[in-house]
């Protein structure tokens, strides 16, 4: 059955996603408490999306599941379009670019004067990490995911008592000693399955039991938006902000982040169910181009970065409004692109941007 709310919910999650990487862009700084707060709200889109992904896992593909015909349309829609889209920067970083300025971490860089060494390597590297362009990393990782596709099946067939206790216990992991990994660890794909694997099993539970949520905690989702937001400030006045990340069971306090983003999670899931037969032709053009979004805001936000390195450009800092107008003209533009390269290549551009 289709679920007209989950598709609006893929264009409130790439609104995060895109919202969540505007904030240097605009600078928007997170000097205040009122700045650590919507740094901590709008950041950790991921996990949505995560979240998305397993609860239609379990709707869409659960009951007629088919392994090779998954991974072969996963591996079309979503990893194409990352391969196609990662060749240009790729070969930029490997081939072009000065690795002496040693811009991106020593684990990228030459180990030795071979050919493989020098340019193979480093290539292998980048697409099996996704770190040469900002927010690729998700593609590596969710395809990983996907591979491990017969294990989550497994759990679907479990009682539901077992489920929440799997899904529990990577929960606890992730929220108390595996965060993200740290930006100069390189390939951390295994690391960031293990983080997120908790909040798709909740996608899964949620998918099996919606009916049961929807009766059960109607009403309350006033209250679960108060709760994100409040955890969001708790975070802020303790001095944390953004995303927690550290090396494997590095104990750095308490994740909020995530505690946050299940409770976001639940509160999507709850309050678009509302709208399940109404229809917004502006919610589902996002929804319909949120792949292509994904993959095009990354570069748009990268060149608006360089023309304001060029110019010596600033926005005048913690304006919450020139935020918003950031976001909202890299969100439109992304859209535009993605239908303007849809008309001009209507059958290869689902191989190129993914729509």
């Amino acid at each position: 059955m289709y679920l007209n709310s989950f598709n609006y919910f893929r264009a409130i999650v790439i609104i995060f996603i895109v919202v969540g990487h505007c904030l240097l862009l605009a600078d928007f700084s997170n000097e205040s408490i009122f700045g650590k707060m919507i740094y901590n709200f709008t950041k950790g889109g991921s996990f949505l999306f995560v979240f998305i992904s397993g609860f239609l896992f379990h709707h869409i593909f659960y009951k007629n599941f088919d392994y090779r015909s998954f991974i072969n349309k996963k591996f079309k829609k979503v990893f194409i379009p990352y391969a196609i889209l990662s060749i240009i920067p790729i070969v930029y970083l490997v081939f072009i670019k000065d690795v002496s300025s040693n811009a991106m971490p020593n684990y990228f860089l030459p180990t030795g004067d071979s050919w493989i060494a020098k340019y193979f390597i480093p290539f292998i590297k980048y697409y099996s990490s996704g770190r040469q362009v900002p927010a690729f990393w998700y593609i590596p990782f969710i395809m990983l995911v996907f591979l491990l596709s017969p294990l989550h099946i497994q759990f679907i067939k479990k009682s539901m008592k077992v489920q929440i206790i799997i899904m529990s216990l990577f929960m606890i992991c992730s929220i108390l000693l595996i965060h993200r990994t740290l930006l100069s660890a390189g390939i951390y794909i295994f690391q960031s399955v293990f983080y997120y694997t908790g909040i798709y099993l909740l996608g899964i539970i949620c998918s099996q039991k919606k009916n049961l949520i929807y009766t059960k905690l109607h009403g309350k989702e006033l209250l679960l938006i108060f709760i994100a937001i409040i955890l969001a400030f708790i975070q802020a006045y303790i001095g944390r902000t953004g995303n927690y990340y550290n090396s494997p069971f590095e104990y750095i306090g308490v994740d909020l982040m995530a505690i946050q983003k299940m409770f976001l999670c639940v509160f999507f899931v709850l309050w678009l169910h509302r709208f399940e037969k109404k229809k917004s032709i502006l919610m589902d053009t996002i929804a319909s181009t949120s792949f292509a979004i994904f993959f095009i805001h990354t570069f748009l936000i990268s060149l608006f970065f360089k023309i304001k390195s060029y110019f010596n450009f600033s926005f005048p800092p913690d304006s919450l409004i020139v935020y918003l107008l950031v976001s909202f003209a890299i969100l439109s533009l992304s859209v535009i692109l993605a239908l303007l390269l849809k008309q001009i290549f209507p059958k290869h551009s689902k191989y190129i941007i993914g729509y």
